[in-house]
């Protein structure tokens, strides 16, 4: 008779066997996304695995029921869900909000539910979770000297990788960036501070100014816990800076710089800075504001910002705004807060840090959406995990000392 185990393995004989649950499987295929997006892009090996991965979601909460306040939430949001499927007229084109959403708030409040099973299974899965760094950095690496993963574009040749482009690269590599820092946090591997490089020649030379950004508030992080000790980061961090600068100089990057100084081209500073977002985010919030009341509290359907202009918002807020109405983005605001706090909520986090996860998420969710670039959606609750063991032992080492 075989005998269950509290820490994951069962009895079977004389000797105990690890028992592999729905959530491990769950979290595995997780992490293997960055992988599969870099190399098919948007496949249907992609799609398939989406289905996989909300299928499991589903069946972890057999093994572990939902919260009641989870619960309760989800169920608020499938009414509501319910409502705005029935006044959008097929055929639906904006699959990000039929799809990606509903997983968005699912995701967001299971990890908020089970982040310490979470936690527990990082820090048993470092071959694993090496396994996909390396592989990851070592096909992307090989890429960076292949003329044929680079695209060539009227204001110069970017780096793309295997993908179409750098907005399905940039996620996919922000999700590497992330895994390193557990390696970082959770194996104390000081080496995988290196797997920032790639990633960080990723956004360089394919030139996403939002990308960079936020791998460069990534990057950060890893190396503040790369040195351990805040007076060697500040130390240490004018010099690193002047590197980053040289070859931010030299990137494709630079290009689009000069692009968005240069008054000749078309629009005005705005328009160029948000690559033409500022003038139909304008025009969507009118179209938005004059609808009536109830469509403004729950939502004018999946397909409003294609049908008002001939795409999506290319922001987080906005796009739910106009499609789930007001009481949608209460709770795309609400999963965001939970997340944050359900994590970071006992843990004192320095203010540096706060801010740059903070922005890590807000940049995102402004100028590329934050739910709909599913490898930077998945990654993100990771990140937190990471802040958390890391100033989780920082504050216990100085209890120690005291």
């Amino acid at each position: 008779m075989q005998k269950l185990r509290s820490d994951g393995y069962e009895r079977v004989g004389s000797t105990c066997v690890r028992r592999i649950s729905v959530q491990d499987l769950y979290l595995s295929l997780i992490c293997i996304f960055p992988i599969v997006t870099t190399l098919f892009n948007i496949s249907l090996l992609n799609q398939i695995l989406f289905a996989a991965l909300v299928f499991l979601h589903v069946c972890s909460y057999i093994e572990r029921p939902m919260k009641r306040t989870t619960f309760i939430l989800l169920l608020f949001f499938l009414c509501h869900y319910i409502y705005v499927f029935a006044i959008t007229d097929p055929p639906y084109e904006n699959l990000n909000l039929l799809f990606y959403f509903p997983y968005f708030l699912m995701y967001s409040y299971f990890v908020c539910d089970h982040y310490e099973r979470i936690v527990d299974w990082i820090s048993k899965r470092y071959a694993y979770i090496s396994f996909v760094l390396l592989l990851w950095t070592v096909l992307v690496g090989i890429s960076v000297f292949l003329p044929s993963c680079y695209v060539t574009k009227k204001d110069g040749i970017f780096f793309v990788s295997y993908c179409d482009s750098i907005f399905r690269l940039g996620p996919c590599a922000i999700f590497v960036q992330i895994l390193g820092i557990l390696c970082q946090v959770f194996y104390r591997k000081k080496y995988a501070v290196l797997y920032q490089v790639i990633p960080l020649y990723c956004f360089l030379a394919g030139a996403s100014r939002t990308y960079l950004l936020i791998g460069l508030c990534i990057f950060f992080i890893s190396w503040y816990i790369f040195c351990g000790k805040k007076k060697l980061f500040w130390i240490t961090i004018v010099p690193l800076g002047v590197i980053l600068g040289s070859f931010f100089i030299m990137s494709a990057i630079m290009d689009r710089i000069e692009y968005l100084l240069d008054e000749n081209h078309y629009g005005d500073f705005w328009f160029r800075f948000t690559s033409g977002r500022s003038e139909f985010w304008v025009e969507l919030l009118d179209a938005w504001i004059n609808t009536p009341i109830y469509k403004k509290l729950f939502g004018n359907g999946f397909d409003f910002s294609n049908d008002t202009i001939g795409i999506w918002a290319h922001n987080d807020f906005l796009e739910i705004l106009v499609s789930f109405g007001i009481l949608g983005l209460i709770l795309y605001c609400h999963a965001i807060g939970r997340l944050f706090h359900s994590i970071l909520h006992d843990v004192k986090l320095p203010r540096l840090f706060m801010c740059c996860s903070f922005m890590i998420w807000f940049f995102n969710a402004t100028f590329n959406m934050h739910f709909t670039y599913f490898c930077a959606m998945l990654s993100f609750p990771f990140l937190l995990l990471a802040l958390r063991r890391a100033f989780s032992e920082a504050e216990t080492i100085l209890r120690e000392l005291k």
